[in-house]
């Protein structure tokens, strides 16, 4: 799968609520060259060569849209805090739906506006190195997964039927984020569990890195009660 996303946050600086979304344009299926990628990976590295590539899906269009909201439940101080959270995800490659938790520790500074700073260099100039730790379980609903079950408008031999998809599953994330001014690396490691009948529960590491090119702020003002107006950040990125 690849693809371009486009994304909105938004955030309570009073209550800190957190709430993104984001517009997702791609592909899957041969034409993205993931087969090709991930072979020349191994092979750099010395690894087998990875199998199973024979029997992905066909080429298919990505349209989807995500909306993910976050609240806290606990946050002492900048060091370590506990959140809830809620996403909804509909289109051509998943509907789902999950429901979780995040607890994280480490140099935190103002969690809830952590993504602000990726707009305003001057806002991370002063913060120098930080290390975060978090951990992540979630459950999720599953409704539909093009990855396992084809496009929509694509006809497919090797996938599963609807009825086949174990509708309920759980996935967790463990790891940490070093970040300096823009620049972030993450490692984290992924447990889920089986997403069809007869499956298996997998685990996955991942390594990602984040330099954000530009952003734009504008400021809006959120009004719980019509008497005392809220100030809020928007974020657009």
């Amino acid at each position: 799968v690849l693809y371009l996303s486009h994304g909105l946050v938004s955030v309570d600086r009073d209550t800190h609520a957190y709430l993104s979304s984001s517009l997702s344009v791609g592909a899957m299926g041969p034409a993205t060259g993931g087969a090709d990628l991930q072979s020349w990976f191994h092979q750099v590295i010395g690894y087998r060569k990875p199998q199973g590539w024979p029997y992905q899906t066909s080429n298919s269009l990505v349209l989807d849209y995500r909306l993910y909201h976050e609240r806290p439940l606990l946050h002492p101080n900048g060091h370590f805090h506990i959140s809830g959270n809620i996403d909804v995800e509909a289109g051509t490659l998943v509907d789902n739906m999950g429901l979780g938790f995040t607890v994280a520790a480490g140099q935190l500074g103002d969690f809830f506006t952590r993504d602000h700073a990726l707009a305003d260099p001057a806002a991370t100039a002063v913060r120098g190195w930080r290390l975060q730790a978090f951990l992540h379980p979630e459950f999720r609903l599953l409704f539909y997964d093009a990855t396992l079950e084809g496009g929509f408008f694509t006809s497919n031999k090797y996938v599963l039927d609807g009825h086949d998809l174990e509708p309920l599953y759980f996935q967790g994330d463990l790891g940490m984020v070093v970040s300096h001014g823009r620049f972030r690396i993450g490692f984290t490691q992924k447990i889920r569990t089986a997403e069809f009948k007869g499956g298996k529960t997998h685990t996955v590491g991942n390594i990602t890195f984040s330099i954000p090119l530009s952003g734009r702020i504008t400021h809006t003002r959120f009004s719980p009660d019509p008497g005392t107006p809220a100030p809020g950040t928007h974020l657009l990125h």
